[in-house]
């Protein structure tokens, strides 16, 4: 007899794992913040490098339950966050009731349609999510496409993906004894990229090697700003750093910032941010 659901599960998009993932667990989501703070806070300091001064009009896409779209309103920016799952938006709108900046407007939508969208609207797009989980490159392309055509001429377009390297560092962080009979699995996202969905793990993801980022972002009319190692040297340090009060973490990021953009990092680092320029006249 032929299971239809599992059937179905089969032939769901990306799009619909993501979704019913990240439906699952707000919570957990808006503390990831309080969990990995070096990403973070290395992130935040190379936006301050390259956006546009407020009150630039920035698209927070796919950005979660906010929390980069709360700090860059508090930093006086117009913020509209996009996101896929209605969860993550309805926990931002009730978190944002009791802001003294507030976001200026809030979308549940998928990062593959932004018809909605006009053209040349934003001074700056954030795409820190979605390109991570496409597992098929004509996806991740047509996010990319669909952003330039929003963004101004000039604007500045900041994309996160995860590295090959964020499994095994993952696993040798938190759970080195799960190395025993992976070891194949874990190197193959080296060659593959993409993640096996299961009911405890991580949902629909594509890790990337840092040629295949440079590869694909090359191909659109961008301008390269850098491509940035977002744990720099500290990734494997990150639990013992939190042990520290906030002053010594922001030293040792500080000292950090020093190497984000040293290709021998690429190895420490678990996500790569691009940012670019738009290159479009």
């Amino acid at each position: 007899m032929l299971d239809l659901q599992n059937l179905s599960e089969k032939v769901m998009h990306d799009s619909d794992i993501v979704k019913k993932f990240y439906n699952r667990q707000v919570e957990h989501e808006w503390t990831r913040a309080e969990r990995h703070p070096v990403e973070f806070e290395i992130t935040k300091r190379l936006l301050l490098r390259h956006l546009p001064k407020p009150p630039a009009k920035i698209l927070d896409l796919g950005g979660g339950p906010g929390h980069y779209s709360f700090w860059l309103t508090r930093l006086g920016y117009s913020v509209t966050l996009f996101d896929l799952s209605e969860e993550n938006i309805t926990f931002a709108r009730e978190k944002d009731i009791h802001n003294d900046k507030y976001i200026d407007s809030f979308i549940v939508g998928n990062a593959l349609d932004l018809n909605n969208l006009n053209e040349n609207e934003y001074d700056a797009v954030l795409i820190m999510g979605p390109l991570y989980h496409l597992t098929n490159k004509a996806d991740r392309v047509k996010v990319i496409e669909n952003a330039l055509r929003i963004l101004k001429p000039n604007g500045i377009i900041a994309s996160t993906f995860i590295s090959a390297y964020a499994p095994i560092i993952d696993i040798l962080k938190k759970y080195p004894d799960k190395t025993v009979g992976n070891i194949r699995t874990l190197l193959g996202y080296f060659s593959n990229g993409t993640n096996i969905v299961s009911d405890d793990g991580f949902t629909a993801a594509y890790f990337s090697r840092i040629e295949e980022v440079e590869e694909l972002m090359s191909s659109f009319p961008i301008k390269k700003i850098g491509c940035y190692a977002v744990e720099s040297i500290l990734g494997p340090y990150e639990e013992v750093l939190k042990k520290y009060p906030k002053e010594v973490i922001s030293e040792c990021i500080t000292l950090a910032m020093e190497f984000v953009e040293d290709p021998h990092c690429i190895g420490c680092a678990e996500h790569l941010l691009y940012i670019a320029q738009n290159g479009k006249c």
